[in-house]
């Protein structure tokens, strides 16, 4: 995964989190990357909080819920570890390993 795709995943939810209510799908995108553009945590903050039906801490606790299940039963994923800690760290790339 790059953040290409990292941004494609967030935004993908972002975005139908905003046009769900019937709000313009131009204005609605428009609004949106006019956001992401100007707070680099915007992204992973929304993304997160509409996990959460709104409540970003409930999304995160979502989350990590999920990550702890899977790597239970199918052991540790470096990828989705890296999408875990990147979204804790509320970050606009994909943090891999520092890398």
């Amino acid at each position: 995964m790059n953040n290409g795709d990292y941004h494609a995943d967030l935004d993908a939810v972002n975005l139908y989190n905003q046009l769900k209510g019937g709000k313009n799908l131009v204005t609605s995108m428009n609004t949106y990357f006019d956001k992401v553009e100007s707070d680099d945590s915007y992204r992973a903050e929304q993304f997160v909080t509409n996990i959460g039906d709104g409540d970003y801490d409930k999304g995160m606790k979502i989350l990590e819920s999920e990550y702890e299940v899977y790597t239970f039963q199918a052991g540790e994923n470096p990828l989705y570890k890296d999408f875990i800690d990147s979204l804790k760290e509320k970050c606009d790339d994909l943090k891999a390993d520092g890398k």
